[in-house]
């Protein structure tokens, strides 16, 4: 099974080809409801109605050297898996939207991974990328937004490999944070 980090990478990796410049990042764990999404906003080329409507198959894919695009194939196999549902939206030009909600205590709910390291790598390949990554939990939110910080650590470049394993270690340690607060609810 892959982890949502592996995936939402798949899922982002597929928002740079279509020369997306902002990405919006977003999870969202919601213990009270027992639901969790996963939701990619970009700013790229988007979709028109036929490609739109064939982008959960796996036959259906922009790129020249194989016949097959597993991304959002797996995204929704996983999503399905664990009782939930995928949404696209998207307009040529404008840029596309996916979200997958799932339940969060389903035996077949995908794990979350190192989120951190989709930030790295999306942040190395495209150090111009502007990358808001959000983790809620419950009531606890943590956003990390690449340009404000890049502007806070400036002239020294965000795609310093220094800066971008900080980031991962950041983010990864914030959402630890957020999901503390199911241990302060229980207590």
């Amino acid at each position: 099974m892959q982890d949502l980090a592996m995936i939402s990478l798949e899922l982002v990796q597929n928002s740079l080809k279509a020369k997306a410049l902002h990405i919006d990042l977003s999870f969202i764990l919601n213990q009270r409801d027992g639901t969790s999404s996963l939701i990619i906003k970009d700013d790229g080329s988007g979709m028109d109605e036929v490609t739109l409507s064939k982008v959960s198959s796996p036959f259906m894919t922009s790129r020249t050297t194989r016949k097959v695009g597993l991304g959002v194939a797996f995204f929704t196999q996983a999503i399905q898996q664990a009782e939930g549902f995928v949404k696209f939206e998207s307009k040529l030009n404008q840029g596309t939207t996916i979200q997958g909600t799932w339940k969060t205590n389903h035996w077949d709910a995908p794990p979350l991974g190192n989120l951190g390291e989709v930030v790295l790598i999306a942040l190395q390949s495209h150090p111009d990328l502007h990358l808001v990554f959000t983790f809620s939990f419950n009531s606890s939110v943590y956003t990390f937004d690449s340009k404000t910080f890049e502007t806070s650590i400036a002239p020294v470049p965000i795609s310093e490999l220094a800066i971008l394993k900080w980031i991962e270690s950041e983010i990864n340690s914030n959402i630890e944070n957020c999901k503390g607060e199911i241990d302060h609810e229980k207590s």
